[in-house]
């Protein structure tokens, strides 16, 4: 017969309708399909998808699966049924075979089971040829064989230049790329098996075995390639391959990738929202909104949970990827691990005038500065030793003068220290440290204080996310969202606002199979004027697989400014805490600055805190008399204020200091201050 305008009503008779695949609800169901079939095509023989191809394809199914456009009727032995009419034009068979040649092909009509099932039973075909009526079923010594030397068609060219090569570009998942190149993950990624990069896009060329049928807009297309995320030193190695787009409906597809050897559902694709353009037999679906499916998440991110990026591709005929890059396309710019020395670097060359240098060696807040360096010279290390600790980071000026102002680590003792700058050249200077006492900052007693932080969200859903850990606690609680500390004690002085109070307790956060395993143990707010530090001794393996073992770290600090004191407690609510220096540098993970869950402490220090008495004594009255004539004449002679005033003013100031019993109550109202990172 002549295929223009002409058509062909299919009949499948007594087909396996049981078998579940992919589209439950509902049964997989199976395909009929007209197109061309190799000598071995059955899918449960182990024949390759390249070895069939159609032109004309319909799915069918049950009336639970919505988006099939052929439903079955279910007959009395449990067997499905089905009709389908088709249109045929010579113009779709000639773009199929041109896209996809099969050497020895026959033209056929046949079936197979849909949903990735296997079903031998509904694996038939029947030859036909046009012009001659068509031939039988080629399916074994119970069905008419398939003719040896059929009528084919006309021998397959070259595909048109009008039919452009399909391919897929997909950036899979801005912030997942961002992560393993980061300071957390400190991985790399690479594109192979025919996969390019370029301009933030993975890129995929279309595979043979295409079912997409451009006049129904249904069926699956395939891509080649394969990108692979490793992080943590290689505890994180996620590779994914061969991408393919089934779509099932006009608005909706379902994105597969090979993940182990595994095919897995790992996106449902939003068509709906895309820009879908045909032209030339070619399709392109444009930024169709990708969402992660649970199989995805378990499955190929190992629990990670991330929003995915729109994809966009184009269904045409075989083709390698568009040109990009190959081989490492991304990888982590992780500067090695500065260590401080070990003794001073200097000991001379820190400017200090008397004023600061008496405030240095009280504890109390003081300014150094230390010059030389180049100008607007970075990254400057203030560090105090014996045992260096890392105070902070700063920037010389265009002077080359570098300053710091600050505290010194209230856990740090009494005795001999070393002041440093740290940087192009290195400046020091020797002081004393004399406290008042070694172990108490004021004489105000701290018992039963309380602190309330949660550390930090993002890692702790990190922890028990993507690293599969979790984290264990000694000495405190864990009250979502926040850890709990209790009975803290210590002292505080409220003419400094200096204090210091003892929690204890130990956090352990692990992961990554063993890989992460930091301790954070000790856990003291120091306050100090008007900033405050949680402090931890800090120990075990950092994210980056690097040993830490560092003692009293300040690790993050916070704003008094918000502090209130009222019958007899200091309470802080919420107060926005940052990464400091030495956090950063024991921490491994975090650059300081970085921004960490809110502060809320009780701290109870009394209610006579800071309520010094002054002792009466019996006023006398030649002590009364002692303002004399001399002492006021030349203040009352400029300022025109008469005599007798000034007299009686004399006489009231010493009776007020000597005899009236008064109480002298003092209370430091911390100042407003802004936390600043050089």
């Amino acid at each position: 017969m002549n295929p223009a305008g002409e058509s062909i009503t299919v009949t499948a008779e007594n087909y396996d309708g049981s078998a579940d695949g992919k589209y439950t609800p509902g049964k997989a169901g199976f395909y009929l399909q007209v197109g061309w079939i190799a000598e071995d095509w059955r899918p449960s023989e182990g024949a390759a998808s390249a070895n069939r191809a159609n032109a004309f394809s319909t799915w069918v199914s049950d009336e639970a699966a919505t988006a099939a456009p052929t439903k079955w009727t279910v007959n009395a032995d449990g067997t499905v049924s089905a009709s389908w009419t088709v249109e045929i034009d010579q113009a779709s068979l000639d773009e199929a075979l041109a896209a996809k040649p099969i050497p020895g092909a026959r033209l056929a009509v046949f079936s197979i089971a849909a949903g990735g099932a296997t079903v031998a039973g509904n694996e038939l075909a029947v030859p036909i040829a046009f012009g001659n009526g068509g031939g039988e079923d080629p399916n074994g010594p119970d069905k008419p064989e398939v003719p040896n030397k059929p009528e084919t068609p006309a021998k397959p060219t070259t595909p048109p230049a009008s039919v452009a090569g399909g391919s897929m570009r997909w950036a899979i998942s801005s912030s997942f790329v961002s992560y393993i190149t980061g300071r957390i993950a400190q991985g790399e990624i690479s594109v192979f098996n025919g996969a390019t990069r370029s301009g933030g896009l993975f890129q995929f060329g279309q595979a043979a075995g295409s079912t997409y049928y451009v006049k129904t807009g249904l069926g699956s297309v395939g891509y080649t390639g394969s990108v692979r995320f490793t992080g943590h030193h290689g505890v994180l190695d996620v590779t994914v391959s061969n991408p393919r787009i089934e779509i099932t409906s006009a608005s909706n597809a379902t994105l597969y990738v090979t993940h182990g050897g595994s095919r897995v559902a790992f996106a449902t694709v939003n068509l709906a929202a895309a820009t879908k353009t045909t032209a030339n037999g070619v399709v392109t679906y444009t930024a169709a909104p990708t969402a992660l499916t649970a199989a995805g998440q378990s499955s190929v991110l190992n629990g990670y949970s991330t929003v995915l990026d729109p994809v966009t591709f184009t269904v045409g005929t075989p083709a390698a990827a568009p040109g990009g890059t190959v081989g490492t396309v991304a990888a982590a710019s992780v500067a090695p691990k500065a260590t401080l020395p070990a003794a001073p670097p200097a000991s001379q060359g820190v400017m200090i005038d008397a004023e600061n240098l008496e405030a240095l060696q009280t504890g109390e807040k003081a300014t150094v500065s230390a010059d030389g360096f180049q100008a607007g010279e970075q990254g400057i290390k203030v560090v105090v030793y014996s045992t260096p600790v890392l105070l902070d980071t700063v920037t010389a000026d265009a002077d080359g003068v570098a300053s710091w102002t600050g505290t010194l680590p209230a856990t740090l003792e009494n005795g001999a220290h070393t002041i440093t700058f740290q940087g192009s050249v290195d400046r020091g200077l020797e002081f004393t440290l004399e406290r008042e006492t070694a172990a108490v900052i004021g004489k105000c007693t701290v018992e039963g204080a309380t602190l309330n932080w949660g550390y930090k969200e993002s890692f702790r859903n990190y922890i028990e996310g993507i690293a599969h850990g979790g984290w264990d606690l000694e000495g405190l609680e864990y009250r979502y969202p926040e850890f709990v500390w209790g009975d803290g004690t210590g002292s505080y002085d409220d003419e400094t606002g200096n204090g210091l109070v003892d929690f204890g307790g130990t956090i352990v956060f692990n992961g990554h199979d063993g890989a992460l395993n930091t301790h954070l143990s000790n856990a003291r707010v120091e306050l100090a004027g008007d900033t405050g530090y949680i402090v931890f001794d800090i120990t075990g393996t950092t994210q980056g697989g690097e040993a830490v073992d560092q003692k009293s770290v300040r690790f993050v600090e916070f704003s008094m400014a918000d502090a209130v004191t009222e019958n007899g407690v200091i309470a802080l609510s919420g107060a926005e805490s940052v990464l400091t220096e030495s956090g950063s540098a024991a921490f491994g993970t975090y650059a300081a600055g970085e921004a960490f869950d809110p502060v809320s402490f009780s701290i109870p220090v009394g209610e006579e805190c800071g309520i010094v008495p002054v002792a009466e004594e019996e006023a006398s009255e030649p002590e009364a008399a002692a303002v004399t004539t001399a002492q006021i004449e030349p203040i009352s002679a400029e300022a025109g204020f008469p005599l007798w005033a000034w007299i009686l003013i004399g006489v009231l100031v010493a009776g007020a200091g000597v005899g009236g019993g008064m109480l002298i109550q003092r209370r430091r109202t911390p100042a407003s201050a802004s936390i600043s990172q050089d």
